[in-house]
């Protein structure tokens, strides 16, 4: 089959400004536009997906842009190679869900078409990432009208993930050019996150998404992150559990389970070094960052590397992905999506300086050009540890 590449403009640039991006600062969730009830006075449709079974889910990264100049996660997507996949997924891994996330609908739309047509539940997620408020709320409300288009021809089993930890990758929720200086305004500042700010503008983004799309809202939001829950249907919380929190990680979600709305972890994952859980850099890997910028401004002439002194450790992510399976299996959460089925454009190397899947939480690793998949022969990649790990887990919920 064809392949699906990222070429010349976004399909996003030519769309029409949505009705009410003027009225982006709004009053809370109960005082919605005309038109637009309160999500718990809304009709829903026979054939929406309310989460009724637990989601034993898993992310599929079609192409992500972190930043404006920057290069997407998956140079291609070779969409016979991506069937492929999700029919692992659902045959071996015995996911019932996937979120796709995607910058661009011409990414984004043809992997979550293929996770419908598995028979798979879907979490359409669109990363639109580094944008102001208004160009944000104009880029996803434009991919909602896409996910209902799915909703409407697969049936309606499609939720829409309305945006991801939107204090670090909306520009303007907190001072900050780029995503690292908001991140450290917010270390210096915590008071930063009782603006308002976050709540007024997720409120006016599900009120422009209500008209357009027509099955269940969610968002992944951050730990710290406070808005108003009572504008979607499903509650997103990105949890990662390393050693910091492992006493107190489900004590944690406590006030996310108290809105009274399904509690889904829609990232959760480990990556594949000797203690990550303990390293404090879950968030960020351990990509050395020189090599990575010099590596989007140049592309292959700078191989992307790590920070020395890490070596591959595939069976402690296998036994902290247990351990966080078995936590979430006897909680109250409604869910989880763990990060991720693979992390693309990256490989397994002999040599731990670029071994850049030990940087990933995937668990399916990429395979160097002479290297044959023991799994899966004819593809070029490979089941890791925590891959069995997980398929036992969610073979027998």
């Amino acid at each position: 089959m064809g392949e699906v590449r990222l070429r010349g403009p976004s399909a996003l640039e030519h769309v029409a400004p949505t009705s009410r991006i003027g009225a982006l600062w709004t009053p809370d969730c109960l005082g919605a536009p005309p038109g637009v009830d309160r999500v718990s006075d809304r009709p829903v449709d026979d054939d929406d997906e309310m989460v009724t079974a637990r989601i034993r889910g898993v992310i599929y990264d079609a192409g992500t842009v972190f930043g404006r100049g920057q290069r997407p996660t998956r140079r291609r997507l070779d969409e016979g190679v991506m069937r492929r996949e999700i029919e692992v997924i659902r045959d071996e891994l015995h996911a019932t869900h996937v979120r796709v996330v995607a910058s661009d609908p011409t990414r984004l739309d043809p992997v979550a078409a293929a996770v419908a047509e598995a028979g798979l539940g879907l979490w359409y997620s669109p990363s639109v990432f580094d944008y102001d408020p208004v160009e944000t709320t104009r880029r996803t409300v434009a991919m909602a009208g896409h996910a209902e288009a799915l909703r409407k021809r697969m049936g309606g089993q499609v939720t829409f993930v309305a945006g991801a930890e939107a204090t670090l990758f909306v520009r303007g929720i907190v001072p900050g050019k780029r995503l690292t200086d908001r991140f450290t305004r917010i270390k210096a500042d915590p008071s930063l996150l009782h603006s308002g700010h976050l709540a007024r503008y997720l409120t006016t983004l599900a009120a422009e998404l209500r008209p357009v799309f027509g099955g269940p809202l969610s968002y992944a939001s951050l730990l710290f992150e406070q808005l108003d829950w009572r504008c979607f249907d499903v509650v997103g919380v990105d949890r990662y559990r390393d050693d910091r929190v492992k006493d107190r990680y489900l004590e944690m979600l406590e006030p996310h389970l108290a809105t009274g709305l399904p509690v889904v972890v829609s990232e959760v994952g480990m990556r594949t070094y000797a203690g990550a859980s303990a390293s404090g850099a879950l968030g960020f890997g351990i990509t050395d960052t020189t090599s990575f910028v010099l590596h989007q401004l140049l592309g292959r002439l700078v191989r992307v590397r790590n920070k020395p002194g890490y070596v591959r450790d595939e069976a402690t992510q296998a036994s902290e992905l247990d351990e966080t399976l078995s936590i979430l299996e006897n909680s109250a959460v409604a869910g989880w999506f763990l990060a991720s089925f693979s992390t693309p454009d990256t490989s397994y190397d002999d040599d731990p300086r670029y071994d850049r899947d030990m940087d990933g939480m995937s668990l399916v690793k990429g395979l160097p050009d002479g290297m044959e998949s023991r799994r899966w022969p004819g593809e070029r990649y490979d089941a890791k540890a925590a891959f069995d790990t997980v398929a036992s887990h969610y073979a027998n919920p």
